[in-house]
């Protein structure tokens, strides 16, 4: 069976499509979302009809909670600038989305634990809870700690893998927002068989960048964004 892993698309459209049409060259299986559709974005509604309309497996982010319950305090903020540009970013999301898109956010699942080729897997937005950010160590000891063969998990923005007793635990990077130094899109794609990832290759897909800067502007969500999609790298 083969599977694509996307995750932390936050709002950005022609980030999304533009993996989209790559993962149809590879003719998967399953398509699986790790959570953080939307914010920072500036088409929020459009990720979600598309999400829908392709019927991708996906799960809750810590920003997909926050728009639907506006619950800035579970965040952990480096400065008061930080929350605001979250604060704001919230705000001129919520205003593009109707109910339809609220009801959907609000019913997605907190994880997905399901059979894979004979092996146990686990796809949940971060470890072990959707607003933590796990380090190494950690990681490594929720590996140790569950049944899960095989865990992805997003909610970090940068590609990692990291194995413990024959385990292993899989980022497959951020569409939308990526913090891994370029302003590529990225995913993971997973060729399982015989109870084993066979092959795992992430992939980094270039978009119009600037298309979606332009919107960002247009539709006033935070500039703060824009550096970042530029860059791939996020300064608090």
């Amino acid at each position: 069976m083969k599977i694509a892993v996307l995750s932390d698309i936050h709002g950005n459209n022609a980030a999304l499509q533009c993996v989209l049409r790559e993962i149809e060259k590879h003719r998967v299986n399953k398509i699986f979302c790790l959570g953080d559709l939307l914010d920072f974005g500036p088409e929020p509604a459009e990720v979600v009809n598309i999400i829908q309309k392709e019927r991708i497996a996906t799960i809750k982010g810590n920003h997909d909670q926050c728009i639907v319950d506006y619950q800035l305090e579970n965040f952990q903020f480096k400065s008061p600038v930080e929350r605001e540009y979250l604060e704001k970013s919230i705000t001129c999301t919520r205003k593009l989305l109707t109910d339809k898109h609220f009801d959907f956010l609000e019913n997605l699942p907190l994880r997905m634990e399901i059979e894979i080729a004979g092996c146990p897997v686990l796809f949940i937005h971060s470890i072990p809870d959707m607003y933590n950010y796990p380090g190494e160590k950690e990681i490594r000891k929720f590996l140790q700690e569950n049944k899960y063969r095989y865990v992805f998990y997003g909610h970090i923005h940068r590609p990692a893998v990291y194995c413990s007793d024959g385990k292993m635990a899989i980022n497959p990077g951020s569409v939308g927002k990526p913090k891994h130094g370029n302003a590529m899109a990225c995913f993971c794609l997973i060729q399982f068989g015989d109870r084993v990832i066979k092959e795992l290759a992430f992939k980094f897909i270039p978009y119009p960048v600037e298309e979606t800067c332009r919107k960002i502007l247009q539709r006033g969500f935070p500039q703060k964004t824009i550096e970042v999609i530029r860059t791939g790298i996020y300064k608090p």
